[in-house]
């Protein structure tokens, strides 16, 4: 007795055309990716030869023109960085130019009170805030310190040194503004 399945026939295998028309149609594709003009070689062909043409035809009568019209960005006038020229212009989104640092906030204005215990709160909460600025200017006070004690290099020190004078003048605001609001409380108290 023999075996049926030893005597089937192989299986026949489908026909090349599909796959070799997906490999033609991904090789277009790449190559029209990669080939497809860009940027300034971009050029549009409109059916009137695009806004350009329409109004080249709008000026020369009806004749409609085919033209050609590149994508392009037209090169604009520009100054040297920090120089203002009598022509130049101030993005309003932008603002004008910053040169050096920022303006000082405006002063704070007083709000009228109704009653002394209103004005004794409004400045017990100002005292509260001056605290704490106070409280972080000694933190870099004493950041400082720290950083001048354990400075191993003469130049390290000397950069130390060079913003001393800048945090001890904040320390030193800091808690000048903390006494004018004691001073301010004492007074309304009566004391």
């Amino acid at each position: 007795m023999t075996s049926v399945s030893s005597h089937q026939p192989p299986e026949e295998e489908g026909s090349p055309l599909p796959a070799l028309l997906a490999g033609g149609a991904i090789i277009v594709i790449f190559a029209l990716i990669i080939f497809w003009p860009s940027g300034e070689e971009a050029v549009y062909q409109g059916p009137s030869g695009g806004v350009n043409g329409q109004q080249q035809s709008a000026n020369q009568g009806s004749k409609p023109k085919a033209s050609r019209r590149t994508a392009q960005v037209e090169a604009r006038e520009m100054d040297r960085p920090g120089v203002r020229s009598a022509g130049s212009k101030i993005n309003p989104k932008i603002g004008p130019m910053v040169s050096g640092m920022a303006p000082p906030p405006p002063k704070e204005e007083i709000p009228e009170f109704k009653s002394k215990t209103e004005e004794i709160t409004y400045w017990e909460r100002k005292l509260e805030v001056a605290n704490r600025m106070l409280a972080g200017r000694k933190v870099f006070v004493d950041r400082l310190n720290r950083i001048s004690s354990e400075a191993e290099d003469p130049s390290q020190r000397e950069n130390v040194e060079s913003r001393r004078a800048t945090v001890e003048q904040n320390y030193e605001a800091a808690r000048a503004k903390v006494k004018e609001i004691e001073d301010r409380i004492a007074e309304l108290r009566g004391a």
